[in-house]
């Protein structure tokens, strides 16, 4: 085995490549050795195998990791993260009591996998003795990188590491009658996020990501009067400490050249310093209660009621200090002006109180007719306040003298209150029928009445001697409606090998967070599965068609008041196909083979409302549409996806495996927009990605394990960057643009690792 590939690690490299070399040679020197000399006698009883009158069973995984590369690293670490180097990939070690004496636990278990290689790891401890208690824990950590630098000018990159973990105990665990459950949970994120401000340009900046919750809960299951019951109560308390910052000065995008242009030099701004902290904190207390009884074998009743209350405080500060044609509150763009802080603080409180109940009921009236109905009811109520004050510093850069735009006046400030309402019922009826041994359907319907409301009130103080300086302004808003789907469904059975099944839904459903509009819908799919002899055929697709109503506004000149665009319907069509079929091969139960296809295709066709920067009194705009245009946005998903994999089992000593799996998204195709107001876009790539592994059980306690994957990744982004400056008047992307540099890449993954098994886990494999 040679070891020649391209590393940008350093001195890492050489250490790793001598790793690796090093495991080749052992792996050698094993199988130089013949494997009838390897067998060891196996003992039916060790002192090894005993620990305290436990059973002692563990095994762990060492190994090291190559990496071969070329092409762009950002994309690469944001897909698969990759590095090379010594590995303990996994371990494990389990206790098992040996007789029935009395002993703190009955079995102990510990799992680890990836802690601390690669991009994620988890640890799992698990101690029980029956009928007493059980405890389990789970703690996982996730690398998170992305650093694709083709999309949104490449501010939007990420790199977190997220730790969260579950601890939970039961006690009297095999107790149907009485049993108690307590748990903990923990979630905590650090590190760097890309993000943006923008004001009259765009400036990239850095998020300090710092946010952390635990969670507390206990509860009790117990049985009471044929009623299969459990109560949970429990408190979350929340926590985010982030911050954004520019610490140096930072031209704007106008200012700046990417991909190889600039775009509108002419036209810059500067950030000098820009500070913007967002502690949020709070806490959710929670309380569930479900129960279930079956009567008499014929009648199933399940209900499960959830109410949670959450209250949260914030506090928003931000403070920024530029230079150049920034826009002023007061409305003035002057290339003169230094704004030498420009202060804005927000300080709020929320509530947020939430239930939920769900009762079904299922009577099943004959062996082969049953009816069921599900009714859910879903209510909350969010309400807060904010008081908001900003205060803006400016300068003439000329003459250094402070810039009044009109009469100076106070500082002021505004309080906020609003209130949102919601309420659903929902109501679903099905109908199960078996009409015969071949052919069975379904129906249903579902009926959802949402209820929505809000209220505001705006006021303006002075925030010298409060006092207010605008009448407090009041308004309410409540909107009702109804949705109706129909359900239906069949299982078909043409011969004893061959199974179809089919369902789908038809109707309309209520968007309660995006449109409040109700959106019409189909949605369908179909599966086939038939077995013969040792193969075995899967056949299916999905097909889903949602169309989502709206209507603008008329947008209106803000000082004559006209109508610049008068409003018109804008309607969200989302289509998605999805097609796939495989085959699995059995020839002997040593060898199995899968492969297949799957086609998905998905488009979203939306129409928007573009504000361009164009002069109004010249073509191609209508005059007076002050650069608000109808416009359209478009995005396309064609994917291939093609896989095969090997597996077998030559000989008791060796299994192998092997699979090769293709990704080709063609996106949008040729289409390309030539229109600012058409928005076309899609992320077409294409992916290889062949693999093989091979594990060798060298002797009773150890398997040599070696691998090889290769990954190779083109994509074919389409969306261009163009020289853009407001003065010039046209809608029409010019002919120069720049594409972005696709983040292609090529990466060779060797592996090698040694698995060694201790006490009586290798006694019985």
């Amino acid at each position: 085995m040679t070891c020649n590939w391209k590393s940008r690690i350093g001195v890492a490299v050489m250490r790793d490549k001598l790793l690796f070399i090093m495991f080749v040679a052992i792996g050698m020197l094993y199988t130089a050795v013949p494997i009838s000399a390897q067998t060891s006698t196996q003992t039916s009883s060790s002192e090894t195998d005993t620990l305290g009158g436990y059973k002692v069973s563990s095994s762990i995984e060492l190994g090291v990791r190559g990496l071969g590369f070329e092409g762009s690293d950002e994309k690469f670490r944001s897909d698969l993260n990759y590095r090379p180097g010594f590995r303990i990939w996994n371990s494990s070690f389990r206790l098992e009591a040996k007789d029935g004496k009395k002993r703190p636990f009955d079995s102990l278990s510990v799992t680890t996998s990836g802690w601390g290689a690669d991009r994620a790891g988890f640890i799992r401890v698990g101690v029980a003795k029956t009928g007493a208690y059980r405890f389990d824990a789970n703690v996982r950590q996730v690398n998170l990188i992305n650093r694709v630098s083709n999309l949104t000018l490449g501010y939007h990159s990420s790199d977190t590491i997220r730790n969260f973990g579950d601890f939970d105990v039961v006690i009297f665990p095999e107790n149907e009658k009485l049993r108690f459950r307590f748990g903990v949970s923990f979630n905590k994120a650090g590190g760097d996020r890309g993000s943006s401000y923008r004001t009259r340009d765009v400036f990239p900046l850095v998020e300090k990501v710092n946010n952390r919750a635990v969670d507390l809960r206990q509860g009790v299951d117990t049985k009471l009067a044929g009623f299969k019951m459990t109560f949970t109560a429990g408190l979350r308390t929340f926590k985010d400490q982030g911050r954004y910052l520019i610490e140096s000065r930072q031209p704007g995008v106008a200012g700046s050249c990417f991909f190889g242009i600039c775009i509108s030099p002419t036209d810059v701004n500067f950030i000098n310093r820009y500070d913007k902290s967002n502690p949020t904190n709070g806490d959710t207390k929670f309380g569930i209660f479900t129960m279930q009884r079956t009567f008499a074998k014929k009648v199933d009743l399940t209900g499960r009621f959830i109410y949670s209350e959450t209250d949260s405080k914030f506090n928003i500060f931000e403070n920024v200090n530029y230079d150049g044609q920034i826009r002023l509150p007061s409305g003035v763009t002057s290339p003169t002006l230094f704004v030498d802080s420009d202060i804005y603080r927000i300080i709020g409180r929320s509530k947020r109180p939430q239930s939920r109940g769900d009762l079904g009921l299922t009577w099943t009236a004959t062996d082969k007719v049953r009816f069921s109905n599900t009714f859910t009811f879903d209510q909350f109520t969010s309400f807060g306040d904010s008081d908001f004050s900003n205060f803006t510093t400016a300068r003439v850069q000329s003459t250094g003298l402070p810039y009044l735009p009109g009469v100076p006046s106070l500082e002021t400030r505004s309080l906020y209150w609003r209130q949102h309402n919601f309420k659903r019922f929902t109501n679903t009826v099905e109908g199960d029928f078996q009409i015969n041994n071949w052919i069975g359907v379904f129906l249903g319907y579902r009926f959802t009445h949402r209820k929505v409301g809000e209220g505001l009130r705006n006021e303006t103080v002075d925030d010298l001697l409060n006092r207010p300086l605008t009448g407090a302004t009041f308004s309410a808003d409540e909107e009702e409606n109804s949705a109706h789907t129909i359900l239906f469904g069949a299982k078909l059975k043409p011969t004893k090998n061959w199974v179809l099944f089919a369902d789908g839904e038809h109707g309309s459903a209520d968007n309660a967070f995006i449109r409040l509009a109700n959106y019409d819908y189909t949605n369908f799919r179909v599966r086939s599965n038939w077995s013969y002899k040792k193969f075995n055929f899967n056949v299916s697709g999905i097909v889903r068609n949602n169309e989502n109503p709206s209507r603008s506004e008329d947008y209106r000149n803000a000082t004559t008041g006209a109508i610049i665009l008068p409003a018109f319907d804008i309607i969200a069509n989302v289509r998605s196909r999805v097609f796939s079929a495989y085959v699995d091969y059995t020839p002997d139960p040593r060898w199995t083979m899968s492969t297949g296809y799957t086609y998905s295709y998905m488009s979203s066709k939306t129409d928007t409302v573009v504000p361009l920067s164009l002069n109004a009194a010249l073509p191609p705009n209508p005059v007076g549409n002050f650069g608000f245009l109808r416009g359209f946005s478009e995005f396309y998903m064609k994917d291939n996806f093609f896989f095969v994999d090997l597996s077998g089992r030559p000989n008791k000593r060796i299994s192998v495996y092997a699979s090769y799996r293709y990704n080709n998204d063609k996106g949008q195709g040729n289409q390309v927009s030539t229109l600012m107001e058409r928005f076309l876009s899609s992320y077409p790539f294409t992916t290889h990605v062949p693999e093989l592994r091979m594990a060798i059980k060298l002797t009773r306690n150890i398997d040599w394990n070696l691998g090889y994957q290769y990954n190779r990744y083109d994509e074919r982004l389409q969306f261009g960057y163009f020289p853009y400056n407001e003065l010039t008047n046209t809608n029409v992307i010019p002919a120069n643009s720049v594409y972005p540099t696709n983040q292609n890449y090529r990466a060779h993954l060797p592996y090698m690792s040694l698995t060694i098994y201790f006490g009586g886990g290798a006694a019985d494999r």
